[in-house]
């Protein structure tokens, strides 16, 4: 007899003998059966549900002892359900993919308002004077830049603190006694104990300035003594009605651009690439561009050679972006440094910026007070908040280079 007949003869002799159906009963009286609701999930006895499963049960039961396996007889092989193939790695992304999407998703609705309002924290990771590690600082600052040329744009800035940069340096950290204060050498200078950089910084009259590992009290100051808001570009002063005007096709930006590279007398192909990359990279957030040119100056970025992928990656903050860097003073032993772009991949909008160490130049390999490091992040950037607002500057009281009243001074000659 084949095995289909085999199975029609069982199946014609009918269901379970009644004891068995009540011994099946009676074991499933205590069970409870989730059934689903459109709400939420609910745990009930109903009779009929517990009826059909034991019918169902006993019929399995009596099916697999036909078979050969299963209750009282042979144990029947069991088989592991099939595993998936893991997915495969997300492909990665080209620079020029990564940046041509960006400009894709860019929210380039006309925006308008009496001021461009930026927040951000620029920091740098920097060897204190004396230490055998490096710390991370950062200081938040707030520009209020104006459209209108009659008034002024504000700068507020605030110290975050310092703390040791990786946890290796933080056990030489403790090591050294746990510092609350460093000293970090006056080209370092991010500002000082809650005050502009001094005079005397600049002029290279002080060796040496003091970094807090506490964070600063807010202070304000106007960016000029004169109002409205100006950039400054090799070949070109820029202004609000300049950035207006720039071309929003980005062969064209690019044209301008290198127009006014050639006109400072710019003309070496890598310097070129440099200033492009960073003129583009200040276009899409810390200047007050209108929309299409940011997402302009995207796609001319795209275009640059060397452009590479660093993938996924996440800021300063913890968010997710994905980065383009391109790597920078090229010598006979290799590049030196890699500027980083982190880029928001729904939004568009640029999230951080980074500066990282990759072979130590010979400054500070000879320098005995801020040597560098490989991978040691020497400036960046984390965008907090980019928009147009008709909402006048938001000041803290602590002000410099102002009169009484709070007001920028006056400049003491024509052209200070």
């Amino acid at each position: 007899m084949d095995e289909v007949s085999m199975v029609a003869e069982l199946l014609d002799e009918g269901g379970p003998s009644p004891e068995v159906t009540a011994k099946g009963r009676d074991g499933l009286a205590g069970l409870t059966v989730p059934v689903a609701v459109r709400r939420h999930a609910r745990w009930t006895k109903p009779a009929l549900a517990a009826g059909l499963v034991a019918a169902s049960v006993a019929g399995l039961m009596t099916w697999n002892a036909a078979i050969g396996g299963g209750y009282g007889g042979e144990a029947a092989p069991t088989r592991s359900a099939p595993t998936r193939p893991a997915p495969p790695p997300e492909p990665l992304m080209s620079a020029r993919t990564i940046l041509l999407a960006a400009a894709e998703n860019l929210d380039k609705t006309p925006s308008k308002g009496a001021y461009w309002y930026t927040r951000q924290i620029v920091g740098d990771q920097v060897r204190p004077i004396g230490a055998d590690y490096v710390i991370e600082r950062g200081t938040e600052i707030q520009n209020w830049i104006p459209v209108s040329p009659k008034e002024y744009h504000w700068i507020v800035m605030r110290e975050t603190g310092a703390k040791p940069a990786t946890s290796a340096d933080q056990t030489a950290w403790r090591r050294a006694g746990s510092p609350d204060r460093w000293q970090v050498t006056a080209s370092d200078a991010l500002g000082v104990s809650g005050k502009p950089i001094p005079v005397d910084v600049i002029t290279e009259k002080i060796k040496s300035v003091p970094v807090p590992a506490a964070a600063g009290e807010p202070f304000a100051m106007p960016a000029s003594l004169r109002p409205g808001w100006t950039g400054f570009v090799p070949g070109a002063k820029l202004t609000p009605a300049v950035l207006r005007g720039l071309p929003t096709d980005q062969a064209d930006l690019k044209s301008r651009i290198l127009g006014w590279l050639s006109s400072a007398g710019i003309k070496d192909a890598d310097q070129r690439n440099e200033r492009l990359f960073n003129i583009g990279s200040n276009l899409l957030a810390a200047d007050p561009a209108p929309p299409k040119v940011r997402a302009a100056a995207y796609q001319m970025l795209a275009g640059l050679p060397g452009m590479r992928s660093l993938g996924t990656v996440t800021d300063r903050l913890g968010r997710t972006g994905r980065a383009v860097a391109v790597r920078r003073d090229d010598g006979p032993d290799g590049p030196r440094r890699e500027e980083r772009l982190i880029i928001d991949p729904v939004t568009g909008r640029l999230l951080a910026t980074e500066e990282i160490v990759l072979r130590p130049d010979d400054v500070h390999v000879a320098s005995r007070s801020a040597p560098q490091r490989p991978g040691q992040v020497v400036r960046f950037s984390v965008m907090l908040d980019a928009r147009w607002t008709d909402e006048a500057p938001v000041l803290p009281k602590k002000r410099y280079n102002v009169d009484k009243n709070g007001n920028p001074k006056k400049p003491e000659c024509a052209r200070c």
